[in-house]
């Protein structure tokens, strides 16, 4: 497939960003509960030196993923049996981003205003009257055109993700930034399946395009795929 700019693109932002895993690691319970070692305190003091690269050097540093060894020690890291294993699971895979945004999010609402005859009565009624005697019945029009909107993103975003979902390993639904954004998910593929997943994605941009624009960005290492917790019992 030709990949064009509509469906797979990268923000100059996202090209210039150096992406980075933080890595706590304690050897004993006992150190994990004390404050100046625990990993609560090391991930603060590691998101600071982000914060610090950022802020005096313009360095575009992003939070990539989080590993967390417990009651690990230094030299026994890298072969504790959740670092392996999670190893194994990324061989061979690619990250790939979808983000979905509506295109005309007054639309959607007019859509719903149009289907949803009691938010369409509420409306009415207080159109025209002044704000001070009608503020708590403007409060529950906005509480029912939101959770509308919830309803109506939840189902899109279903339909979304179904097809991509089948043909990925993995599948992490990250929170959505904006208000008009539907789905914002990584995807962990396997790198022989990439270009069904690639189709997939041109499929969904062809079927819903005039509503939804498609954000595709990859491949890119499996960054929102790296938490890991080492029970220090089983080692």
């Amino acid at each position: 497939m030709t990949q064009t700019a509509a469906i797979k693109t990268q923000t100059h932002q996202e090209q210039a960003a150096k992406k980075v895993a933080l890595v706590v690691r304690v050897s004993t319970d006992i150190q994990a509960m004390k404050n100046e070692g625990s990993l609560v305190n090391q991930l603060q003091r590691l998101r600071k030196h982000i914060d610090y690269k950022r802020e005096a050097y313009g360095e575009a540093w992003v939070e990539a993923g989080v590993y967390e060894l417990r009651a690990v020690s230094g030299k026994d890291s890298v072969r504790s049996p959740e670092f392996q294993r999670l190893l194994a699971d990324m061989e061979g895979s690619v990250e790939l981003g979808v983000k979905a945004l509506w295109r005309d999010e007054r639309g959607v609402f007019e859509e719903i205003v149009a289907r949803r005859s009691d938010i369409r009565r509420l409306r009415d009624r207080l159109r025209d009257r002044p704000l001070a005697a009608t503020y708590f019945d403007r409060a529950r029009l906005g509480e029912m055109v939101k959770d509308a909107l919830g309803q109506t993103k939840r189902v899109e975003a279903t339909a979304i993700l179904a097809p991509l979902r089948r043909l990925a390993r993995r599948v992490v639904e990250n929170d959505v930034v904006v208000d008009r954004m539907v789905v914002n998910a990584a995807f962990l593929v396997e790198g022989a399946r990439q270009h069904d997943f690639d189709d997939a994605v041109a499929k969904l941009d062809a079927e819903l395009g005039h509503r939804i624009q498609l954000k595709y960005v990859g491949a890119v290492p499996p960054y929102n795929f790296v938490n890991i917790t080492v029970n220090w019992k089983e080692l």
